[in-house]
């Protein structure tokens, strides 16, 4: 269903960036559909073996989920 949403946003032109956190490599028509449309496509992934690699190459943009990048979106635990 993911795959259907990406394909049904980018050619309605109603987003004009898709972030995709999967690893699964059938959402690859849907990527290759929005980047016909125009539509820039994030990869956020863990480590290499949690992706399959057509999701890397085929990607405009990568971004690590990694220890770095949750350190940096974390929010300070709270003390009451």
């Amino acid at each position: 269903m993911i795959g259907l949403d990406i394909a049904t946003l980018s050619l309605k032109h109603m987003i004009t960036h898709a972030a995709i956190l999967s690893g699964d490599s059938d959402l690859l028509p849907a990527i290759s559909l929005a980047q016909d449309e125009g539509i820039v496509v994030w990869h956020l992934h863990g480590p290499s073996d949690t992706f399959a690699n057509v999701l890397w190459d085929a990607a405009d943009n990568r971004l690590a989920i990694d220890e770095k990048f949750m350190a940096a979106v974390s929010r300070p635990h709270r003390t009451s």
